[in-house]
């Protein structure tokens, strides 16, 4: 972040980040190179795992937001994208939980715009260890907002919870029902029929 009136949001771990493009690419051309030299056709094969590991770590060393009296603007490595705070409604809070782990969450920004439509943000990100810093920036992203945003933006902001449906857990789901109406995928049976141990018990 720079002043108050820009601010500007990096990945962290950046110099980590580009010794894995490093790293990929070098096992990248390691692989094609030995293919070359050996005619073997398993090198390729072997090539495919360090070249997607740095396009990963490129994709994240890459991304950018910045924030001022203009707008949003994004960038990442196959896109760039500027919104003016004339189409922002509001910045909200967008919480993913981990598959069965509902003490893990991953924050994230979602900016909803003023046509219903909505666009996460690629930065800032974190989990659940580093929420304060998050909260900071997330607040220091709104401020831009109520300063040259439209007039209902002046007011407080809808702290909303978007919690992505793919992320639930799935002990928390009813349990399905079969054809009959039966919990649990069974069958409904017919009524039992009164035998001489009911006889005998009346």
């Amino acid at each position: 972040m720079s002043d108050a009136r820009e601010v500007t949001c990096r990945p962290r771990w950046t110099g980590a980040l580009w010794i894995l493009v490093g790293l990929g690419a070098a096992g990248t051309a390691a692989a094609v190179a030995l293919w070359a030299y050996t005619g073997v056709h398993a090198w390729p094969a072997v090539g495919v795992l360090p070249a997607l590991t740095g396009l990963v770590a490129l994709w994240k060393c890459t991304a950018r937001l910045r924030a001022d009296a203009r707008g949003l603007h994004s960038r990442t490595l196959l896109r760039r994208r500027s919104v003016p705070w004339s189409e922002v409604a509001d910045l909200r809070l967008r919480l993913m939980y981990a598959q069965l782990h509902r003490s893990e969450e991953s924050r994230r920004v979602s900016v909803l715009l003023r046509d219903g439509r909505t666009w996460v943000l690629p930065l800032p990100r974190s989990w659940t260890s580093d929420a304060q810093e998050f909260d900071e920036t997330l607040e220091a992203l709104r401020a831009p907002h109520r300063r040259h945003g439209p007039p209902e933006a002046t007011g407080e902001p809808a702290h909303r919870t978007v919690i992505s449906a793919a992320s639930w857990d799935t002990a928390s789901r009813p349990p399905p029902r079969a054809a009959g109406g039966v919990p649990g995928g069974g069958r409904r049976l017919p009524p039992r029929r009164p035998g001489p141990a009911d006889l005998v018990a009346r």
